[in-house]
């Protein structure tokens, strides 16, 4: 998912393909229920795409919170659990999936989505490196999560 032009809300709603043979990327046309682009959080799992939380600029979109499921290959829109509202705040998150739980993290703040109980969890402490700076990108491989600082601090999710 991406936006094609920055702080265009309209192309924040568009699935964009990438082609590892054609090195290219390419619109599906498919176009999402709510912004997902530049400030949003989106997760894939299978043919599910989980994404929301992008900016809401106009009256068809003026929740910022909304968060939805597309499935690939039937279409279908669904509307789930709004996202915390503090997490919107200060966004282009990290995101990844462990033990079926979807995460966000920016700074020193964390969201976690339950798919199995359409439900959100707000961590607002994450830990900080001796400068005072939070989590600035993370590394999934496998099962671990490896998260750093802007100082270098290194982190992994248990």
């Amino acid at each position: 998912m991406s936006a094609t032009t920055p702080h265009n809300p309209q192309s924040q709603r568009w699935i964009y393909k990438y082609s590892f043979a054609s090195n290219a990327w390419e619109n599906t046309n498919i176009e999402l229920n709510s912004y997902a682009g530049t400030d949003g959080i989106t997760f894939q799992k299978g043919e599910d795409v989980y994404y929301g939380g992008g900016y809401g600029y106009t009256a068809s979109d003026p929740n910022p919170k909304t968060f939805y499921k597309y499935n690939l290959r039937t279409g279908a829109h669904t509307r789930l659990a709004d996202m915390p509202t503090t997490y919107i705040e200060n966004a282009r998150p990290n995101t990844f999936i462990l033990k079926e739980k979807m995460y966000g993290v920016v700074g020193t703040r964390m969201i976690v989505y339950d798919p199995a109980l359409n439900s959100w969890t707000h961590y607002n402490n994450l830990p900080e490196d001796d400068e005072g700076h939070g989590i600035l990108y993370s590394f999934q491989v496998g099962n671990r999560v490896i998260s750093f600082t802007q100082a270098g601090s290194a982190f992994e999710y248990l």
